[in-house]
C-alpha cells in the first residue's frame, strides 16, 4: 500500500487543511485495512459484474458491427462472468480458476444445483449454444471450412438450413434475445441492479444495450 503522502496525491489533494487532511487519512486508513483484509464477497461480487456487463456491452456491439465469431466469444466471457458472479461464496476463487476455468455448462450446473428451480432448464440450450463459441477463440477453428457462424438477434430471424452439406457443417449459433433472457435472470437471482452497472456508459454503449433488447429498460435509467 502506499503511503499516505503517496495516496494524497494518487487523489489529487494537495495541500489539504488540518480538518481535510484527518478526513483523508480516515478514509486512506480504511483503505489500508480493506487491504489488508482482502475483498469481502461483495467486492468480488461488484468486480465480477462490472466485468461481465462490460463484456456484454461489448459483445453486443461487436455483433452490432457483424463482427463474427468474435461476438460470439465476448457473450461467451459475458455469461461465464455473470454466472461466476452469481457463484461468488459458492464457489471459491481458486476452483472458479483452476476447476470451472471458462466451461460455462459446469458453472450454469453448479448454479442450477445451488437454485434447484426447474424453470432454469429452459436456458439449458443457449448455454450450450454460447459454450460452442468456446472453440472458435483458436485461429484453426476459425479457418475450418466446414464450420458456419450465424449472427442471429431473434428466433424469428433464423434461417434453417436443408441438404446433404448442411448436416456436414458445424453450425455456431445462438439468439442473442435468448442470451438476454439469461443475463438478466442470472442478474435477479443474484440480487443485483442492473442500472448500478451501466451508469457511466457512453451513448454508444446504451445503443448496444438497447438494440433489439427486450430487458434494455432494465438496465438503462
Amino acid at each position: 500500500m502506499k503511503s499516505f503522502e503517496e495516496w494524497l496525491k494518487s487523489q489529487q489533494v494537495e495541500n489539504p487543511a488540518p480538518e481535510e487532511r484527518a478526513v483523508w487519512k480516515g478514509f486512506y486508513d480504511e483503505a489500508c485495512a480493506r487491504a489488508a483484509s482482502g475483498p469481502t464477497e461483495d467486492d468480488l461480487r461488484l468486480r465480477f459484474c462490472d466485468l461481465a456487463t462490460q463484456y456484454y456491452v461489448a459483445g453486443r456491439s461487436a455483433a452490432m458491427a457483424q463482427l463474427t465469431p468474435v461476438y460470439g466469444n465476448l457473450v461467451h466471457h459475458a455469461v461465464e462472468m455473470f454466472l461466476k458472479t452469481a457463484l461468488v461464496g459458492v464457489v471459491s476463487l481458486e476452483d472458479m480458476k483452476s476447476k470451472y476455468v471458462h466451461n460455462i455448462k459446469k458453472l450454469w450446473d453448479r448454479f442450477k444445483a445451488e437454485e434447484t428451480d426447474p424453470a432454469l432448464d429452459q436456458f439449458d440450450a443457449v448455454i450450450s449454444a454460447v459454450d460452442a463459441f468456446e472453440d472458435l477463440r483458436y485461429p484453426d477453428k476459425i479457418f475450418d471450412t466446414a464450420i458456419n457462424v450465424n449472427l442471429t438477434w431473434q428466433a424469428g430471424d433464423a434461417v434453417q438450413v436443408f441438404g446433404t452439406a448442411a448436416s456436414q457443417t458445424k453450425k455456431f449459433e445462438f439468439f442473442m434475445s435468448h442470451v438476454d433472457d439469461l443475463v438478466i435472470e442470472i442478474m435477479g437471482r443474484a440480487g443485483l441492479n442492473p442500472k448500478f452497472f451501466t451508469g457511466s456508459l457512453s451513448p454508444r454503449g446504451r445503443e448496444a444495450l438497447e438494440y433489439q433488447n427486450s430487458h434494455a429498460s432494465a438496465w438503462l435509467g
